[in-house]
């Protein structure tokens, strides 16, 4: 059967169409073959990511694009699709031709393109942003402690309107006023309703919008409780405790 000139022709537009796509893409792409793992066609994105040119990865074995602590787990990801055609996913490092790494998320998938296996493998840059999750981590760190060392007990609920809050944050002194000993493994003993409302504060917003009250607990200790709310960044209300220990102080008034 012949081929008609306008079906070479859509052929061409068809395959010029693909290839300015695969050339654009701002993600870095790999063709590699499915058999042993050559690279066989790496895009433009793929060379500038690397900072080598693309004739020079060509040819090389994928796995050996990472620093040596990586080939293992890139060798194993390019097996397990080579076996199971499945798409898969995993986080490694890329050596660029300068020597520094970067972080890489990679998706790669098996394809069959005419009789040859392939995997096609996308890669996407993600340095700057776990980067920037070091520096979120860091810095909850650095406040978790300063807030750890204060003298009051500090506790922070959000689903405030559900029938059961859900705790976020205790600091240190707040779990060493009612968590001894496991005996609150669920932590909600703080904001119990088992324990005697004294009368003592008010429960109407001051100026500030912050309500006061004082506790009696069975064990006979009071607290007071300074409570406030705010929203977060997505627009929930949640509830900041402010938690003293007065028994002290009002059995020396009370005296």
């Amino acid at each position: 059967m012949s081929v008609s000139d306008e079906e070479i022709r859509r052929l061409k537009e068809s395959e010029e169409k693909y290839r300015k796509m695969f050339e654009m893409a701002n993600a870095a792409i790999f063709v590699i073959d499915a058999a042993d793992g050559t690279v066989l066609e790496v895009n433009r994105k793929t060379a500038e990511m690397l900072g080598r040119d693309s004739a020079e990865l060509v040819g090389q074995k994928v796995w050996n694009l990472h620093p040596p602590e990586d080939i293992e787990a890139a060798r194993e990801l390019f097996e397990k699709v080579a076996a199971t055609g499945e798409k898969s996913h995993s986080e490694l490092h890329f050596q660029r031709g300068d020597g520094s790494r970067i972080t890489v998320d990679v998706s790669a998938v098996g394809l069959t393109v005419g009789n040859k296996s392939i995997i096609l493998r996308i890669c996407r840059d993600v340095t700057a942003r776990r980067r920037l999750e070091r520096q979120a981590d860091a810095q909850t760190s650095y406040y978790e402690h300063i807030l750890n060392m204060m003298p009051v007990g500090l506790g922070v609920k959000g689903d405030i309107n559900k029938a059961e809050p859900r705790v976020e944050f205790e600091n240190k002194k707040l779990i060493d006023m009612f968590h001894r000993e496991g005996a609150d493994p669920d932590h909600c003993h703080w904001y119990s309703a088992d324990c005697e409302c004294l009368g003592t504060g008010t429960m109407t917003p001051n100026e500030d919008g912050v309500y006061t009250e004082e506790k009696k607990f069975p064990d006979g200790r009071i607290f007071q409780f300074t409570l406030s709310y705010y929203r977060d960044e997505f627009d929930n209300w949640r509830e900041l405790q402010v938690v003293r220990d007065v028994t002290e102080r009002r059995r020396l008034e009370s005296e």
